[in-house]
């Protein structure tokens, strides 16, 4: 048994302890109060039972970490499930890139339009420089057939690109029901949420969120989760935490910062898709109680 497990063992058994010795010490100082003092029960119970409690009450506080700690409950090795509603950071493509082709597609990369085919052959070519939007590819194609709804987060500098790839997206036959909903910033600095008509929308740049400001992300994400912000319609029905996936692989730092937060101690999903085996890892985040086996969550010590 490793010391991880025993200072658990010993932990669950400080709480019986100090649950018991709690209620011994509120009898013992309650029928002080209400007789004579140091009577019944005797001073060496009594006190006894108020060090106990003192002591267990110390110990749980200074080892609380062994046992209440942020996990996820996807094990390492299992992809996450698929899920209707997914949300994209969308960064900003390699200048090379959109040097050589304007629509924003790498040189050497001719789409087949059959989702499927493509991801498989991006991951065989391992497109140089990287190509952001074959992460986009790989996440929508995982959530397939189940996705119906997809976000988009910009910056005020990859709002310009918004279009280029939602024009991208409605070429393949697979995304046809596939709506596409923008997280816009107004210009009082609050989230709306808007549904992006046609693929010659243009973006503002005004409408894109520093992705390095902690505050109006959170409030942004915060926004996104509330379904009574959506859009009347078939989709504000869809927006429930279970369905819902933040893909952070995109933006900067502190969008996966936030990703993670949003989604503590609830069935909102993050994910991020490697961008060396561009295969998938989901993270169902809770701050709980550890199992005792930590391998149960693919965890192994």
């Amino acid at each position: 048994m490793s010391k991880r497990h025993m200072l658990e063992l010993a932990f669950l058994f400080a709480a019986g302890a100090g649950i018991m010795s709690g209620h011994w010490t509120a009898e013992t100082w309650w029928h002080w109060s209400q007789d004579s003092w140091f009577e019944h029960p005797s001073p060496i119970w009594g006190f006894g039972f108020t060090i106990a409690f003192v002591t267990c009450s110390i110990f749980l506080f200074r080892w609380r970490g062994v046992v209440f700690h942020a996990r996820t409950r996807i094990p390492h090795w299992q992809e996450p499930a698929k899920r209707e509603v997914l949300f994209w950071f969308l960064s900003t493509l390699n200048p090379e890139i959109i040097s050589k082709n304007p629509s924003g597609i790498p040189s050497g990369f001719e789409p087949t339009w059959n989702l499927a085919e493509d991801t498989k052959s991006l991951k065989a070519m391992q497109v140089r420089p990287q190509w952001n939007w074959e992460m986009a590819l790989h996440s929508i194609n995982h959530h397939l057939p189940k996705l119906r709804v997809l976000l988009l987060i910009v910056s005020p500098e990859s709002a310009r690109e918004a279009r280029l790839l939602v024009s991208f997206l409605r070429k393949y036959h697979e995304l046809d029901s596939l709506r596409i909903y923008l997280l816009a910033r107004q210009e009082n600095g609050s989230p709306k949420i808007a549904v992006i008509q046609n693929d010659d929308t243009e973006i503002p740049s005004a409408f894109g969120w520093d992705f390095e400001h902690f505050v109006e992300l959170t409030n942004a994400i915060k926004t996104a989760l509330n379904k009574n912000q959506w859009p009347t319609g078939e989709d504000q029905k869809r927006i429930r935490d279970r369905n819902i996936m933040i893909d952070f692989t995109g933006g900067q730092k502190v969008t996966s910062v936030v990703a993670a937060i949003m989604t503590f101690n609830r069935p909102v999903g993050t994910q991020y898709v490697s961008t060396r085996s561009r295969r998938i890892f989901g993270y169902d985040l809770e701050v709980g109680v550890a199992p005792l086996h930590s391998d149960e969550f693919g965890m192994n010590e």
